[in-house]
């Protein structure tokens, strides 16, 4: 039996998408209706992280893994990813507006920058593997609702593309560890960037 080939490593910006509540909200309604929330929020999602040059790299249950740097790498990758999450907090909740659901709509974002394995087998289509899937996926959890959670790393290769000066202020208060949901990395909370598709 012949060698697996073998994987194929990238320095990405990963952005874990999930949406809060979904329990409370498949309970009270329909699961067709249900059915339709979540094919408009996947579609979203999918659609918002295209926009920045990202990509929608694996759906399961109510998160989104969505991955900027994967085919083509930019310099600005880990600001977009922000933008894109900072977007998609505003968009889901506008959707549930739109679509007349009984509670809000909201999401939680992570975002963390560093290396993955992307699986190379028919088997893996779809994974990506490593600390940096699993550290923005950690920020998810420890973010409030309806926020955007960046990991230092991500926060400051953020800062060294934004023409802003909320970066500078940031780090002379100091970045914090989130609390109460488990011990996660120093992280920073995500505010307005300003919008490029280029």
């Amino acid at each position: 039996m012949g060698a697996p080939p073998p994987e194929e490593r990238k320095f990405v910006t990963v952005i874990f998408v999930d949406l809060v509540g979904s329990t409370q909200i498949s309970s009270q309604i329909d699961p067709e209706r249900y059915r339709e929330v979540l094919t408009r929020y996947y579609r979203m999602v999918a659609e918002e992280l295209e926009s920045l040059r990202g990509r929608a790299y694996n759906f399961a249950g109510d998160a989104v893994v969505g991955v900027f740097g994967l085919q083509h790498t930019h310099d600005d990758d880990a600001l977009r990813a922000v933008r894109a999450g900072l977007q998609l907090v505003e968009r889901v909740g506008r959707l549930g507006q739109e679509i007349g659901l009984p509670v809000p709509l909201r999401v939680r974002v992570g975002i963390h920058t560093g290396p993955v394995a992307i699986g190379s087998e028919a088997s893996e289509q779809g994974l990506l593997y490593g600390a940096t899937v699993n550290m923005a996926a950690r920020l998810q959890q420890a973010a409030d609702p309806g926020t955007v959670l960046v990991s230092e790393t991500s926060y400051l290769l953020r800062c060294r593309r934004s023409s802003t000066d909320r970066c500078a202020r940031s780090r002379r208060r100091g970045s914090r560890t989130r609390r109460g949901r488990g011990r996660s990395p120093r992280s920073n909370p995500a505010r307005g960037a300003r919008r490029s598709r280029s």
